[in-house]
């Protein structure tokens, strides 16, 4: 292996329930240590809110990454929409590290399963393809599609659609004959799957670092908004590989049409409002999604998209 591979989890606390995943997830890094030869950190951000008690046992589980050297950054109040860019420029300031051939991969803790030999494996494609084809980033490509009721499962998948044709033509997605997701998810690609890797000696990486800091200013990243538009901007900046990667759960947290209206309105306030705005406004797309969703459903996400546009 020609490079260094950084392998950043992250998970956002908000109760008892979230650190009690919390203690699994610090248990399972620390097996993943033993099975291969990747440099692990953990990202935790978590409520301001909580009660000391709470807080307290955070900073004490913790303490047990540092058995295995894993590293780990605890931020209060961040959001983890905005834990790519921490991730990014926490590896930008460390002077220890050559940036020159190395990747980093971050994800979303409690989805995947950290010490399954079968997951490790597929980080490890993921990243070889990255570097070797010198593209930008690498994305998952999510084994199931698990967002939520009936309802808002259908209105999610439908915005995710729509960010993804407008990553085309640079998102691919992988072919399997086995893979049971969404047509969509198939044929045009999965855009925001929890799981990112970034090629740090592409061309293009600190610019891309550059876009998300200065839109960032403009923007609030916090929240569900900050995959999308790291997703959009590194496609209109360098190439993208995917990889199947079977994902393990994907605990749901409150997502409503607000969540969408409100991804779609930050976007708005960026260099990527245009490259949305020609995506759900292309009759193809709608053509499109109209084959595979009720022409209804997909009307009430285009018009909460463009809707939400309007507002900035």
């Amino acid at each position: 292996m020609n490079y260094k591979l950084h392998v950043y989890l992250r998970h956002y606390i908000r109760n008892q329930e979230t650190l009690d995943i919390y203690k699994k997830i610090v248990n399972r890094v620390n097996r993943a240590t033993k099975m291969v030869d990747f440099k692990f950190s953990i990202f935790v951000d978590f409520d301001s809110k909580m009660s000391n008690n709470l807080k307290s046992e955070i900073y004490e589980i913790s303490k047990k990454l540092i058995e295995n050297n894993i590293e780990f950054s605890l931020k209060i109040g961040h959001g983890a929409g905005i834990a790519l860019f921490n991730v990014m420029e926490e590896f930008l300031s460390n002077t220890s590290i050559e940036r020159k051939d190395s990747l980093i991969c971050i994800f979303d803790a409690d989805a995947y399963e950290i010490d399954n030999i079968n997951f490790l494996r597929h980080i490890g494609k993921l990243a070889n393809n990255l570097y070797n084809k010198k593209c930008l980033i690498g994305l998952s490509q999510r084994s199931k599609i698990i967002l939520g009721n009936e309802n808002m499962q259908i209105y999610r998948e439908i915005n995710e659609i729509y960010f993804a044709f407008a990553m085309k033509p640079k998102l691919v997605p992988k072919k399997s004959l086995g893979l049971k997701i969404p047509i969509p998810y198939k044929e045009i690609g999965d855009p925001v799957p929890g799981l990112y890797c970034m090629n740090t000696s592409h061309p293009n990486f600190l610019k891309l670092f550059e876009s998300i800091y200065k839109n960032s200013m403009k923007a609030d990243m916090s929240g569900f908004a900050g995959d999308h538009y790291f997703v959009l901007a590194a496609s209109q900046l360098g190439d993208i590989e995917t990889e199947i990667i079977p994902i393990e759960s994907n605990p749901m947290v409150t997502f409503n049409v607000d969540n969408i209206s409100n991804i779609s309105n930050q976007i708005s306030k960026t260099d990527m409002r245009q490259v949305l705005i020609n995506s759900v406004k292309s009759e193809d797309n709608f053509e499109y999604l109209k084959r595979n969703y009720p022409e209804y459903m997909v009307k009430f996400v285009r018009d909460i998209i463009l809707n939400s546009i309007k507002k900035q």
